[in-house]
């Protein structure tokens, strides 16, 4: 399962999450993939609303990768609401390895990406553009790397 809330990082994320799905040999059910739409309150509270419906189901996923530390938070928060047990009855691996998401507490498995290569690209890009000879934006893919924490664990076996 797939949760995102943001186009333009959910992308990327969204294809890498289908790349690394089908190179496990798993299908992806588009009925579990989740987007938040807009900012509004409400929206927000239909997409949480999504998230216990889906978490309240019988046959409800074993696994969610959500696209933002921010989206896996409301998750934890869902799963606690209705007594699910991170990570026995629930692995989650959040993306962007954000201050919170190490606290002792929450300790979420998450996707850490290269913060000092991201700012030295980022000031190189706003030199180009303030000295004009930049290429203005431009994509650059970075590798990120695995922080594994206390929110995953093995799938149980159904025997």
């Amino acid at each position: 399962m797939m949760l995102a809330d943001e186009p333009h990082i959910e992308a990327n994320r969204f294809q890498g999450y289908v790349d690394g799905m089908m190179k496990a040999g798993l299908s992806i059910s588009p009925s579990l993939l989740l987007r938040e739409r807009g900012g509004s309150s409400s929206s927000l509270q239909e997409y949480e609303n999504q998230i216990i419906g889906l978490l309240s189901q019988h046959d409800r996923p074993t696994a969610i990768v959500a696209a933002l530390d921010r989206i896996a938070l409301e998750i934890i928060s869902a799963a606690d609401l209705l007594n699910i047990a991170i990570p026995d009855d629930l692995s989650l691996v959040g993306f962007d390895d954000v201050g919170i998401s190490g606290h002792s507490r929450i300790a979420l498995t998450t996707i850490a990406q290269p913060m000092d290569e991201l700012a030295k690209n980022a000031v190189d890009l706003a030199i180009g553009i303030a000295h004009k000879n930049g290429k203005g934006a431009e994509s650059v893919l970075l590798a990120s790397r695995l922080v594994k924490r206390r929110t995953t664990c093995s799938l149980k076996s159904d025997n």
